[in-house]
């Protein structure tokens, strides 16, 4: 008895609200399609930035080593927007490389990413423990190290550390504009963080094949 007294409870309840709604022309949350508009989309999208590293525009890092040497990895914005990913090719020990040229390759459910080197030079070691590892952490397990070659003239096309809080945040800002207008495109509204913003990691992952190269055109190019 008590049952069916809190359920008649309830239903007035949505009767009621869903009366108020009408009467000022909006969608029941409960029974209305779920728009951009009232997403909250990546409102808790912390991303880590150590203070002691590069970041070049396709979201990779870098530190020179005591050897002088450069590590490249990828950065927590990467580790977010993926979710689970892993590395799944590297370039060839001692090949010349081109600034802009693929570097190594990253591969999140069945969609792969190809990230490009932010500098020129020799890649000398590659770190085998990444392959095939889905628990990444972004700032601790590099992908490669290598010899730079115009170092002085590509490092002036890389964000340095008093920059990269202020350039991550437009970056933030930029893929918020991209998730809304995707979901405006393809109503991926169940992917979403509609219960107040937190965010649901490997969302890029489950796009299109043609969304999935709009978001690398868009953010994992130099």
């Amino acid at each position: 008895m008590v049952g069916v007294f809190v359920l008649i409870t309830f239903l007035l309840f949505i009767i009621v609200d869903i009366f108020v709604l009408k009467m000022q022309n909006k969608p029941h949350p409960a029974f209305g399609m779920i728009t951009s508009s009232n997403l909250l989309l990546f409102n808790n999208f912390n991303i880590d930035i150590p203070g002691d590293l590069l970041f070049s525009r396709s979201h990779t890092w870098l530190q020179r080593n005591h050897y002088g040497l450069i590590k490249i990895g990828v950065d927590d914005f990467i580790d977010k927007s993926l979710g689970n990913y892993s590395f799944s090719k590297f370039a060839d020990i001692n090949k010349d490389i081109k600034r802009g040229e693929i570097i190594f390759e990253l591969l999140s459910g069945n969609k792969l990413i190809k990230i490009p080197s932010p500098i020129d030079g020799t890649l000398k070691f590659i770190n085998e423990d990444l392959l095939n590892k889905k628990n990444i952490s972004p700032y601790q397990d590099w992908g490669v190290l290598v010899e730079p070659k115009n170092y002085d003239e590509n490092i002036r096309q890389l964000i340095f550390p008093k920059d990269s809080a202020a350039w991550m945040t437009k970056e933030i800002s930029k893929l918020k504009s991209f998730m809304k207008n995707t979901f405006q495109k393809t109503n991926l509204a169940g992917l979403t963080m509609y219960d107040g913003g937190t965010v649901v990691k490997s969302v890029i992952s489950s796009l299109t094949d043609r969304e999935f190269q709009d978001f690398q055109k868009e953010f994992l190019t130099l």
